[in-house]
C-alpha cells in the first residue's frame, strides 16, 4: 500500500487504505479500511525538521500513546531530540522493550534539514533508525534488533496530533507508511518533465531502459536503471515549479527541493568562476523564477541512474541520480535505493560533472539576474 498518514503545520490526513495523491475531502474513509489486527507489524515513521543552528537543544517530538497494557501502562512512546552537538537522540518504547540511540548530523554547515526515519518489520526481526540530510551525502543508520509491533491506534493518534502529542515548530512534516520504506536520497523529477532521447523528446515517466538519453555535452547514454517513488509532498520532498520564460524555458516544469539543476552563462562564469555550476532547486526558490509547486498530498518522483553522475538535457540541464557508496551486504545497501538495483551493477558516483554552488552564491546570482 504505502503512505497512510501525513501531517504538517497546517493539518493532518490519515487513511488506512492509503492516502490519495491530491488529498482526501473527508476523514470518513480513514476507518473503513482499518487493519484486521490492532498492531502494525511493519511500517515506517518519517519526520523532517529544519534545524537553523545547533546551539539550542530541541525536542522535536514527544508522544505517549493511549493504548494500555494489562498493568495500565501505555504501550508506545517515542521521543526525538536534537542536541547542541548536532546529535540526534531517539528514545522508543513498545511495551517492555525500550531503547535509546544517537545519530550524528553533518555539522560542516549550519541550517540543515534533517530527515529521521524509523522503519520496522517485526516478522523479519529487524528495524532501522536513520538520519539523512537532504542535499548532502550524509546518511547515518543503526540496526535495531527484534522490534515490537506498534498499536495502530497510537500511530494514528501520533500522525494526527491527538492527545499528548508535542511537535516542535521546526518540524516540517511527519509521515507514516505501512511499508518498510527506503532511506537516503530519493528521486526528484516529476513525471511530465521532458528529457531528450535518441527517439525524440519524452516525459521522464515514459522513458524506458531501452531509450538512450541525451546528455548536456551531446552524448547519448543508456540508463542503468529508472527509479520511481511515491513520496509525501512536504518539506524537502515538496515540488518546486521552475517557471518560463526564466532560464530560457518554453514551459514550466516541477522538481523537488533536492533536484540539481545546471546553471550556465557568462554571468555564472563572472560571479562564480566556473562556466557552469550545479544548484539545488531549493537554493533557486525566489517566488519568481522558482516558486512552490501545486499543492498535493503525495507526488510520484522519477530519476535516472547512469554508471556515472551525468547532466541530462531537459528543460534545463538536470543531474541524474547520485547513489550512496556502500558494500554489497551493508545496511546502506539494503535500506536505500541501492536495494532496487540488480546485484553486481557497477557504477561510480564519487564525482560531480560540475562544481556544486552554495546557497549564498545562488542568491547572489539571482539578484544579479533580477537587476
Amino acid at each position: 500500500m504505502g503512505w497512510i498518514g501525513l501531517c504538517d503545520r497546517i493539518g493532518a490526513e490519515f487513511d488506512f487504505g492509503g492516502l490519495p495523491q491530491l488529498g482526501s475531502k473527508t476523514s470518513a474513509a480513514a476507518y473503513l479500511n482499518r487493519p484486521k489486527t490492532p498492531l502494525a507489524t511493519r511500517g515506517t515513521l518519517m519526520l523532517e525538521a529544519e534545524i537553523p543552528h545547533f546551539t539550542v537543544r530541541r525536542r522535536l517530538l514527544d508522544f505517549e500513546g493511549q493504548t494500555r497494557n494489562g498493568a495500565g501502562r501505555s504501550c508506545f512512546e517515542i521521543i526525538i531530540k536534537m542536541h547542541t552537538n548536532a546529535q540526534l537522540e531517539v528514545t522508543l518504547r513498545v511495551d517492555d522493550q525500550s531503547w535509546t540511540r544517537r545519530l550524528n548530523a553533518d555539522i560542516r554547515e549550519q541550517g540543515h534539514t534533517v530527515r529521521v526515519s524509523y522503519a520496522w518489520d517485526a516478522a523479519s526481526r529487524a528495524a532501522v533508525l536513520g538520519l539523512y540530510q537532504p542535499g548532502t551525502g550524509h546518511l547515518d543508520q543503526v540496526l535495531i534488533p527484534a522490534p515490537r509491533p506498534i498499536p495502530w491506534d497510537d500511530l494514528s493518534d501520533l500522525v494526527q496530533g491527538r492527545h499528548s502529542t508535542t511537535i516542535e515548530p521546526g518540524v516540517e512534516f511527519i509521515a507514516l507508511s505501512d511499508q518498510f520504506e527506503a532511506m537516503g536520497p530519493m528521486p526528484s523529477i516529476t513525471g511530465h518533465t521532458i528529457l531528450q532521447t535518441l527517439s525524440g523528446p519524452k516525459p521522464i515517466s515514459k522513458v524506458t531502459p531501452q531509450d538512450a538519453i541525451q546528455l548536456e555535452d551531446g552524448r547519448y547514454a543508456q540508463p542503468l536503471r529508472l527509479l520511481r517513488r511515491m513520496l509525501p509532498a512536504r518539506g524537502s520532498l515538496a515540488p518546486l515549479r521552475v517557471c518560463a520564460p526564466y532560464f530560457g524555458l518554453k514551459r514550466d516544469f516541477e522538481v523537488s527541493f533536492a533536484a540539481h539543476l545546471l546553471m550556465a552563462g557568462s554571468d555564472v562564469e563572472y560571479l562564480l568562476g566556473s562556466e557552469a555550476v550545479l544548484a539545488r532547486a531549493a537554493h533557486l526558490l525566489d517566488g519568481r523564477c522558482v516558486t512552490h509547486g501545486a499543492e498535493r498530498t503525495l507526488v510520484p518522483y522519477y530519476q535516472v541512474v547512469f554508471d556515472t553522475v551525468e547532466v541530462m538535457q531537459g528543460p534545463v540541464g538536470i543531474q541524474s541520480m547520485i547513489l550512496p557508496t556502500a558494500s554489497p551486504n551493508s545496511l546502506t545497501a539494503s535500506t536505500t535505493l541501492l536495494a532496487d538495483l540488480p546485484d553486481g551493477l557497477a557504477f561510480d558516483h564519487g564525482d560531480l560533472p560540475f562544481p556544486m554552488a552554495r546557497r549564498y552564491e545562488m542568491v547572489t546570482l539571482n539578484a544579479a539576474r533580477a537587476a
